[in-house]
């Protein structure tokens, strides 16, 4: 399908789009975009210019600063805690391939959370049916799920 819009002439030269967008936005002397890359999610935010901001006036442009400020504290939050909450998890399975017969507690340890956390990871986990957990709490062992 990419090369019917290639052959269309509406792709230029493959790879070259986003290096394209900066070079618009430093020609139109705008602020360069922030690239947000997820797993399956590619985001370009293109900030506004600092003139735009005055030409809105200093009471609009300070409303308007303020809410992109906000919006972007809350952005990178979220992404924080999803990345974190990826890597923890990436760690457990990890650590459960290594010893299955590990406990919640030496899981805490090894990572640095508290014991809940770890509840917490192993229900997300078990949830998601990338581990199950064979036998007893005291006696049983942890089976890492193909993906």
């Amino acid at each position: 399908m990419t090369n019917t819009f290639f052959r269309a002439g509406e792709v230029e030269a493959w790879g070259r789009g986003i290096q394209r967008i900066f070079e618009a936005c430093q020609n139109a002397g705008t602020p360069a975009p922030i690239i947000d890359y997820k797993p399956h999610d590619l985001w370009l935010e293109f900030p506004f210019a600092p003139e735009y901001l005055k030409a809105l006036g200093q009471e609009a442009g300070a409303a308007l600063v303020s809410k992109l400020d906000e919006t972007t504290q809350k952005t990178t939050q979220k992404t924080t805690q999803e990345t974190t909450q990826e890597t923890t998890q990436e760690k457990i399975i990890t650590l459960l391939l290594a010893n299955p017969a590990t406990t919640r507690v030496a899981l805490a340890k090894a990572l640095g959370i508290t014991a809940d956390g770890v509840k917490y990871h192993l229900d997300k986990l078990r949830a998601a049916g990338k581990i199950r957990h064979h036998g007893s709490t005291k006696a049983g062992h942890w089976e890492v799920t193909p993906e």
